[in-house]
């Protein structure tokens, strides 16, 4: 699947086995998001190109079994270790940033606020029209 997802110019690939649940281009929280409210991913695998702490917690609400991240931060690798969700990455970094590099993901912002699963979805809903 990683093949499938570099060949592809994925930003995320949800599977279970060989078959493709939910694969998106799309930049950002949104297509998780998205894929999380319309199907049942739960006992699927991940590839994600970047994941935060925003992602973990999407993640262990939908209760993936899996995750292989391009870029992955500390805090969403012990977020997703401590929920017993098997990680493997690329490149490990401190945080997830804004677009220009100024400052925290605004989405990893929310997530450091809301640290509890379905709390932080509700308030997604919020956010993401």
């Amino acid at each position: 699947m990683k093949q499938y997802f570099q060949k592809n110019n994925l930003s995320l690939l949800i599977y279970k086995g060989k078959k493709i649940i939910f694969a998106s281009r799309e930049k950002r929280i949104k297509p998780l998001f998205h894929c999380i409210k319309e199907k049942s991913i739960q006992g699927c695998s991940a590839i994600d190109k970047i994941v935060g702490e925003a992602a973990a917690l999407l993640f262990i609400y939908a209760k993936i079994k899996q995750v292989h991240a391009v870029t992955i931060s500390k805090g969403a690798l012990v977020l997703l270790q401590k929920n017993k969700i098997k990680v493997t990455y690329d490149n490990l970094v401190d945080n997830i940033l804004n677009e220009d590099k100024t400052d925290l993901c605004p989405m990893e912002k929310l997530a450091k606020k809301i640290k509890d699963p379905e709390k932080f979805f509700e308030e997604l809903k919020k956010v993401i029209k």
